[in-house]
């Protein structure tokens, strides 16, 4: 596998996963992750899915909302007896595939050095 499809087992099957083409997508998913995580890797585990099985729900039908497409996935995948462990898991790692190459090592540590000069300074 290359760097852009990965696999991960849910309830003995094997789920393939791809990366979306899309940088805009993928950067939703991104931004969508702090503030509601199941969700997003939810929402990016329905897009990068590509094995029989995938959600029927469309991201275009939520109104291109991550948490929302995301909490209607976990809906739609839970009456097929998926669990949180599940959710989880599998989302994780598709979510982690999603967002691979959306920034770089510099990237990470020009924003981890942004603040140091703060250091120190009250905020009164």
């Amino acid at each position: 596998m290359d760097d852009q499809t990965a696999e991960v087992q849910v309830q003995g099957k094997t789920i393939h996963l791809k990366q979306p083409r899309s940088v805009a997508l993928r950067m939703d998913i991104w931004t969508a992750a702090p503030t509601t995580p199941i969700r997003a890797w939810v929402a990016a585990l329905a897009m990068c899915w590509q094995s029989p099985g995938k959600p029927k729900t469309q991201y275009a039908k939520c109104s291109f909302n991550v948490p929302f497409f995301g909490g209607q996935v976990i809906e739609e995948l839970s009456e097929r007896g998926w669990t949180a462990t599940d959710f989880q898991t599998a989302g994780l790692k598709a979510y982690l595939l999603c967002i691979s190459g959306l920034t770089d090592g510099a990237q990470v540590e020009e924003a981890e050095n942004f603040s140091k000069g703060t250091e120190g300074i009250s905020p009164d």
